[in-house]
């Protein structure tokens, strides 16, 4: 009997101080949640200019902890401006991104009244983008400049695999740095679609230049191209057949 006696108040002991210790616990964290209070409530004191409406996420970040909340971050991959009217103004904009983005594989920007200042923006971001897989810059005016910037920015970009530049009004003499683009021997280039385009026998021979020169391309897209003489497709045949990686 005295034994279990004993064990009774042994256990009674115990689970008085368990209690007790958790009362200890729950002052602490009061006592921290006062101190915060007061630290926020002296805070907003001082925030007089500020409108009385709730603060934004970021305010309470700042207030709490003295500092900006971590930014998130971008995991944006694929981005499509299709039929907007970004213009070349713009695509200033998008330029100064766009060359420093990280994360963006494919941006489509079909129709968007870019003109030649606008493509010669965005070729110009591509020298300093090393991310960016495929760009469709198709029915934008980019005329013979725009192209010209744009293959001199492929001599330099390492990373783009796929470039489409359909119906842009280019004549010959815009395909005529298009080697340029291709000649290099780690060239990731591996389609490019310039259908829909003013090309005629001159051009013909500055596409023909850049394929002898060329080791990666694979696609090569030129249908639409309405001046084309048959000559001058037979020429572009012969030329692709010869190529060793040409598959269309």
């Amino acid at each position: 009997e005295l034994w279990l006696e004993w064990q009774g108040r042994n256990r009674e002991i115990r689970q008085r101080r368990l209690k007790m210790e958790r009362t200890w616990e729950a002052m602490g964290k009061l006592e921290q949640l006062r101190a915060t209070s007061q630290a926020l409530s002296l805070s907003l004191d001082s925030l007089g200019d500020w409108p009385l409406t709730p603060l934004a996420t970021w305010q309470w970040h700042t207030l709490l902890y003295n500092k900006a909340p971590p930014a998130p971050q971008n995991m944006l991959t694929h981005l499509t401006l299709d039929d907007m009217p970004v213009g070349p103004d713009g695509a200033e904009v998008m330029a100064k991104a766009l060359a420093k983005n990280g994360t963006l594989e494919r941006l489509t920007m079909r129709s968007c009244r870019l003109r030649p200042a606008g493509v010669q923006a965005i070729a110009r971001a591509l020298t300093s983008n090393g991310h960016l897989l495929s760009l469709d810059l198709s029915y934008n005016a980019a005329r013979d400049a725009g192209a010209k910037e744009l293959w001199c920015a492929m001599a330099v970009n390492k990373r783009l695999e796929e470039l489409v530049l359909r119906g842009n009004f280019i004549r010959d003499e815009g395909f005529e740095e298009m080697h340029r683009a291709l000649s290099p021997e780690d060239s990731p280039l591996l389609k490019i679609d310039a259908g829909g385009n003013l090309l005629e026998w001159p051009g013909v021979r500055h596409i023909a230049k850049a394929l002898h020169t060329s080791r990666m391309l694979e696609e090569l897209g030129l249908s639409g191209c309405s001046r084309l003489a048959s000559d001058a497709v037979h020429r572009l045949s012969v030329v692709a057949l010869e190529h060793q990686r040409m598959r269309r």
